[in-house]
């Protein structure tokens, strides 16, 4: 009898039963599996559009909360979500990048996760023009410019 608990057990903690207090998943996507720091993790993958991308999300999902893991400075935010799914931005998040997210019902942590967002097409371009209207090209001089030599090693 003991044999058949560990076996149920351990079917529920590998299939993912034991994730959430309530045995439901929050973070709905695609699996992928991400390259962080040496290792390797499972999370969800998101391919966006040029909206940005969406995420779905469990019933009663309050509030989310993104910590950037590519970029040096962990950036973080806190974000509602509304209708059980999440629409993130072009402006603040960046395609190629893995999130560390947290899933909260109220104050609760529900659950834990990493998301990946698969870089859109096109990317983050943006196409700059210059007139020659708007610089003065009468005030600029190269007066202030000096060549300084290299120091010797």
């Amino acid at each position: 009898m003991r044999t058949i608990g560990c076996i149920l057990i351990c079917f529920a903690a590998l299939s993912g039963g034991l994730t959430t207090p309530a045995g439901a998943r929050t973070l709905l996507g695609p699996s992928v599996r991400v390259a962080l720091e040496g290792g390797r993790e499972w999370g969800v993958g998101l391919r966006g559009d040029a909206r940005g991308w969406r995420l779905s999300l469990g019933a009663g999902v309050t509030t989310v909360v993104f910590v950037d893991e590519t970029a040096a400075t962990h950036d973080k935010w806190v974000l509602p979500a509304e209708r059980g799914a999440l629409l993130l931005d072009s402006a603040r998040f960046r395609g190629g990048h893995a999130y560390r997210v947290e899933v909260r019902r109220g104050g609760t942590v529900v659950d834990r996760g990493l998301v990946y967002l698969y870089p859109t097409r096109g990317g983050r371009s943006a196409h700059l023009e210059f007139e020659a209207d708007s610089m003065d090209i009468a005030s600029a001089s190269d007066e202030g410019i000096q060549i300084q030599p290299k120091s010797a090693l």
